[in-house]
């Protein structure tokens, strides 16, 4: 009997062994995940490129300051983080987007903000877009255009204008954020690549690289898991002080 309880004990221990791994194979797993995590931090860095447009020196060109664009003087505003602003390189950026979304920077819960849209005309800009909103959270926050709107056509200049109303009888004390930007086609290349790549961050950094701003940021700003190329972009167009908060759908 006791012969045959060992037998029995030593079957199990096989089967049960046959299913555990080795020592060289957990080494091996822990290499490979080892691997893939240096590989994805080795990925985790965004730059955005500034388009050749907004290098000419023609062009008119000031890196964004949300407080630089206020139209009224404000003595209780001695900070940018006080100020309402558009998340933006410069004054000129690009999207791929016909819809494109906008990232703002509204930092007083219900204040009330005119968002406005022009397409810019050889005689006087064309309305595309106008609409009031209630500043729900204060902090960063995203709005698109409606797909019930005219989208943006490609090769044509687009204004952006963020007003926050102070005073809704004096309308020339609003303080106000501005941005021109265009629509632009993607290389061949760049499509290619792009369809054969789902993530992201992934995808926000091959934009960045073609200097395409806001659908890169639109891509990493409901992106928790790349919080940390966010975070870059942020700093590399002076917002480096503000935090994330909440979205305005």
């Amino acid at each position: 009997m006791k012969i045959l309880l060992g037998i029995s004990w030593i079957f199990v221990y096989l089967v049960l062994a046959s299913y555990l791994p080795t020592q060289a194979e957990k080494k091996n797993a822990t290499s490979n995940s080892t691997n893939t995590e240096t590989i994805r931090n080795e990925r985790r860095t965004i730059t955005y490129v500034t388009p050749r447009k907004v290098q000419d020196p023609r062009n008119k060109q000031r890196f964004f300051n949300p407080r630089a664009t206020a139209t009224r003087n404000d003595r209780d505003r001695d900070s940018n983080l006080n100020t309402v602003g558009i998340i933006a390189p410069n004054e000129y950026a690009y999207t791929i987007s016909s819809h494109p979304t906008f990232t703002l920077y509204l930092p007083i819960k219900g204040r009330n903000i005119n968002l406005l849209l022009e397409e810019k005309g050889t005689d006087s800009n064309q309305l595309i877009w106008e609409e009031n909103i209630q500043v729900a959270k204060a902090g960063i926050n995203t709005v698109t255009l409606p797909r019930d709107k005219k989208g943006l056509q490609v090769g044509k200049d687009y204004r952006f204008v963020v007003s926050e109303i102070v005073n809704p009888q004096d309308r020339s004390e609003d303080i106000v954020a501005q941005v021109w930007l265009s629509r632009l086609e993607l290389s061949t290349a760049t499509k290619a690549k792009l369809a054969n790549i789902n993530d992201a961050g992934e995808r926000a950094i091959i934009l960045a690289e073609q200097g395409i701003w806001y659908d890169s940021v639109a891509l990493l700003i409901n992106s928790t898991k790349d919080s940390d190329l966010f975070a870059s972009l942020l700093n590399q167009v002076n917002f480096k002080n503000i935090e994330r908060q909440s979205i305005i759908n």
